[in-house]
C-alpha cells in the first residue's frame, strides 16, 4: 500500500475515478468520500456520515481488507446489492464468491484501492438473476479507522441495463 501516496496522487485518483462514472449513484458516493476526507489521504470512519449516505446505502457495501493472504471480507451490504445477487455477502469473503474471486474484474478493483489506497473506478458487464445483461458501474473507495493505512474499502455499486450506456 502507498501509505505516503500524497494529495496530488489522490486528487488525480478523484478526476480518473470521476471520469469513468456515469451514473449519479457512484458520483455521489465519490463527492461524499471526497467531503469527508477532508485534509485527509483518506476519510477515516468516523467521519463517513451514515446520515449523508442514506439515500445510496441500498447500493453500498463495506468491506474489511485482510491482509495475509489478501482477501476481502464483506461487513456490511446494502438490500438492492442483497437482490442483486441474490443473497446477502456480509460476513462472507470474495475469495468465496466465484464471481468476485481471484482474477476478476472486481477482484483486481478491489486489490487495486487496497494496494494503491487510491480511490478506483470500474465497469463490467454480466447476465443478471433474470437474464437481462448489464453494467456494473462501480466506485472503490479506501478509509481507514485509525488515520494510520486504509483497511476497509467503500463499494458503491449502480447497475444499468445495457441499452442506457
Amino acid at each position: 500500500m502507498l501509505a505516503n501516496s500524497g494529495e496530488a496522487a489522490v486528487e488525480r485518483a478523484v478526476l480518473i475515478a470521476a471520469g469513468r462514472l456515469s451514473s449519479g449513484i457512484t458520483h455521489a458516493l465519490l463527492e461524499n468520500w471526497t467531503r469527508a476526507r477532508g485534509s485527509g489521504l483518506w476519510p477515516r470512519r468516523r467521519s463517513l456520515r451514515p446520515d449523508q449516505l442514506l439515500p445510496l446505502l441500498p447500493n453500498l457495501a463495506i468491506l474489511q481488507i485482510e491482509r495475509a493472504p489478501l482477501d476481502f471480507r464483506y461487513r456490511l451490504t446494502g438490500t438492492l446489492l442483497d437482490r442483486q445477487f441474490g443473497q446477502c455477502f456480509t460476513g462472507v469473503r470474495a475469495s468465496e464468491i466465484g464471481f468476485q474471486t481471484v482474477g476478476t474484474a472486481f477482484w483486481v478493483l478491489l486489490s487495486d484501492t487496497a494496494q494503491d489506497a487510491l480511490p478506483q473506478a470500474s465497469t463490467v458487464s454480466y447476465i443478471g438473476t433474470r437474464g437481462e445483461t448489464r453494467v456494473a458501474e462501480m466506485v472503490s473507495l479506501p478509509y481507514s479507522t485509525d488515520g494510520m493505512r486504509v483497511d476497509q474499502i467503500l463499494i458503491g455499486l449502480d447497475f444499468v441495463p445495457v441499452a442506457e450506456v
